[in-house]
């Protein structure tokens, strides 16, 4: 989404009024509106259309749209951390962890406070109990999601090279086929170091064991906890890559996960998406837009393609 200077909330809520009114639905309009305004933008419609016409925008919506149009138009009404509070509950019902560790890690301190706020309050448990009854789960995966979910990470931008090379150190004796049991230095770091911090102790853990932690993650797990620790070295290391990946993985192949599809977008979409197009292009030789334009269809494509312009 870009900012658009030309526009008031009020102005914004008329057209949405407008495009709502009567028999049909002007889908061009709404697409015009939602997806050429930032975040911020959106929000103030949101509060402007309820105080104008005295009905959320959200139902407004429900009542003329449906399917995966009016997914993607209320995840973009949404604030971030209540988005994401959403995707969190859909990843415990459909048991998808790597798209949980994926949240957790990919929210500041701050973000991941109003994440949990949200969800307790929407749906009258915590986070921590939810994932705690998560069935058929490795508990090494519980532990590590736990250690995250604190919300204790060192948000500093400046490394301490001494420190990083003592936690690479460290992590390379604590041993790779150790990181969730007796010694779970690994989740210590991934939970409570900052990015940059993290950045340079891959780098130096590969001169210290003599090669990528990822190789090292590789050799000593398999299946959902390789897959855990793999996403979460590759998004701290390089997030724009990392997601470029994640959307192929979901549109390639038979049938698009058009959950993921939405989250991803939308999520990342004042964040790195422009960084994020470009990997995609250059490691599969078609665009996003491209991929998009195949693998969705009507006033749902419109819209991920209005936002990945």
């Amino acid at each position: 989404a870009v900012v658009s200077t030309q526009s008031t909330g009020e102005e914004d809520s008329k057209t949405l009024k407008k495009a709502m009114k009567g028999l049909g639905t002007d889908e061009e309009a709404i697409i015009q509106v939602l997806a050429n305004r930032s975040l911020e933008q959106r929000l103030v419609i949101c509060d402007t259309f309820k105080e104008m016409y005295g009905k959320s925008l959200k139902v407004e919506l429900q009542g003329e749209l449906s399917s995966h149009f009016l997914k993607i138009c209320k995840s973009l009404i949404l604030p971030i951390p209540h988005l994401l509070a959403k995707e969190v509950k859909r990843a415990f019902t459909v048991f998808i962890p790597k798209t949980l560790i994926e949240i957790f890690i990919g929210l500041n301190n701050a973000q991941l406070s109003k994440m949990r706020i949200f969800y307790q309050h929407k749906y009258n448990t915590t986070v921590e109990r939810d994932l705690g009854n998560m069935r058929g789960v490795d508990e090494t995966f519980k532990r590590l999601a736990l250690a995250v979910l604190t919300g204790t990470r060192n948000e500093s931008k400046d490394v301490d090279e001494d420190l990083a090379l003592r936690d690479a150190r460290q992590l390379y004796s604590a041993g790779v086929n150790r990181f969730g049991t007796e010694r779970p230095v690994f989740h210590e770091l991934m939970a409570n170091r900052s990015y940059e911090h993290l950045r340079t102790v891959f780098a130096r853990y590969r001169v210290e064991a003599h090669e990528d932690i990822g190789q090292s993650i590789r050799s000593e797990f398999m299946g959902p906890m390789q897959e855990v620790y793999m996403s979460i070295v590759e998004m701290i290391r390089k997030p724009a890559q990392y997601f470029a990946e994640t959307l192929l993985k979901v549109m390639k192949g038979v049938g698009t996960d058009d959950a993921e599809l939405v989250r991803i977008v939308v999520w990342r979409s004042e964040i790195d998406l422009e960084e994020i197009k470009q990997h995609f292009g250059s490691v599969n030789g078609r665009t996003l837009r491209e991929y998009i334009k195949h693998d969705t269809g009507g006033d749902y494509r419109s819209m991920l393609l209005a936002i990945v312009k």
